[in-house]
């Protein structure tokens, strides 16, 4: 069995049950009961979805090893007075034992108020092309601060498909990577195959094995970072069509990780 914490953002659900209920779907139970995910990332969008996310988290992930909170925009312009919202990150984190909060680079750059918070378990996460801001190393160095990061491993290879640019970020922040995003690129995007950047985002691992060689490369040098430290959470961000595709996936993402770990322990 694999050491790490694996874990799904429910916003990759939302492609696939926005028509329905956001609250305790029985595809969501049926998801987490997976053993293997011992891990989730909740998406805040809106000040209303506090009582929402709180229920979730006493509810579907109340045994999970690891939950991230993974903040928005919406969220931010939701709220009158930001006050407020610091005040409900020390709750997540003091009462239902939010390990990570996650802010994108380009948010913490606009967000002041982040400043001061080194005692949150805040995180910057890197950006993908369609960004203006938070794509390089110095960028994000720019904003992190006493913050730890957030590596979205699909970000760093939709910025520089030779896989160096994660590699970099690994190195410059070393010990402060709190958490893994993993997911596929499709095509699409700054130098890619499709248009408006779209194909390219969140596509699962697993359908892009079973395609061409070149997009299996594409795959493993996007995973391929997880070999420097098995040891961080990952959560992935694949998007798919169903639960049973959903199963499919977590299967994919934890085999490699078995290979990471026999690697490593080797």
């Amino acid at each position: 069995m694999i050491g790490n914490i694996i874990g799904i953002s429910d916003g990759s659900l939302w492609p696939t049950f926005k028509e329905q209920t956001y609250r305790y779907l029985d595809q969501y139970t049926q998801l987490y009961s997976l053993p293997v995910l011992n891990g989730v990332e909740l998406v805040w969008l809106h000040k209303d979805w506090w009582d929402v996310l709180t229920e979730r988290i006493q509810g579907v992930y109340l045994d999970k090893q690891y939950i991230s909170l993974h903040l928005s925009r919406p969220l931010v312009q939701s709220f009158e007075h930001v006050e407020d919202i610091i005040g409900l990150l020390y709750a997540a984190v003091e009462q239902f034992r939010v390990r990570n909060i996650v802010v994108h680079a380009d948010w913490a750059c606009e967000w002041v108020w982040l400043r001061g918070l080194d005692d949150l378990p805040i995180s910057i996460e890197n950006t993908d092309h369609l960004s203006m801001f938070g794509k390089t190393l110095d960028d994000v160095e720019s904003v992190v601060r006493d913050f730890h990061i957030t590596l979205d491993l699909q970000h760093c290879f939709d910025n520089d498909r030779s896989g160096n640019l994660a590699l970099d970020f690994h190195n410059r922040f070393l010990n402060r990577i709190a958490e893994f995003h993993v997911s596929g690129w499709g095509g699409g995007g700054e130098g890619g195959s499709g248009e408006g950047g779209e194909l390219g985002k969140h596509v699962p691992l697993s359908s892009i094995h079973q395609r061409t060689p070149l997009d299996s490369l594409t795959q493993n040098t996007i995973l391929s970072e997880i070999f420097n430290d098995p040891t961080i959470p990952v959560i992935i961000e694949s998007e798919c069509g169903s639960v049973g595709d959903y199963e499919s996936e977590v299967q994919f993402v934890v085999n490699y990780m078995n290979i990471v770990t026999k690697h490593t322990s080797g």
